[in-house]
């Protein structure tokens, strides 16, 4: 019996798969951000706390995906890395703790991409209110009217 190999997905379709995990959770969802001069693989809204988050997303290389997150930590209350589960045992999660960066990791199947969590993100401690301005008004085009702080 003959089974076809997994066709590896790109980037943007895990990160519209995670949007569909984030907007099953009621976050809102915005792919592929771009926002001169940054560019952002996935941002959520938690319409309930008004909470920015960004996920940025690598298929190998940890270590410009920890410097995007943090990156993102300047205008997002949190951000966290998306990379495969395949690098979850090559991946220094302290450097990603010390930092205060999420990780999720995924699995690709015929069935699909499952998310898990690998470390949870700290909140931001630094926010540049002007590009979180610019963010909400993203949702608000995208969604309709938003409250925000």
């Amino acid at each position: 019996m003959f089974v076809a190999p997994i066709r590896r997905r790109t980037e943007r379709e895990i990160g519209r798969a995670l949007a569909r995990t984030c907007l099953a959770k009621g976050f809102r969802a915005l792919v592929q951000v771009r926002l001169h001069p940054c560019e952002m693989d996935l941002v959520v809204l938690d319409p309930a706390t008004a909470r920015i988050g960004v996920f940025e997303l690598k298929r190998r290389d940890w270590r410009t995906v920890l410097e995007q997150a943090r990156r993102a930590q300047l205008y997002a209350h949190f951000a966290a890395a998306v990379l495969p589960l395949r690098m979850a045992s090559h991946v220094p999660a302290e450097e990603f703790e010390r930092f205060g960066v999420g990780l999720v990791y995924y699995s690709e199947s015929a069935a699909g991409v499952a998310f898990s969590l690998g470390r949870e993100a700290m909140a931001s401690r630094v926010t540049n209110r002007h590009f979180k301005q610019l963010l909400y008004r993203e949702f608000a085009r995208a969604f309709g009217g938003l409250t925000h702080a």
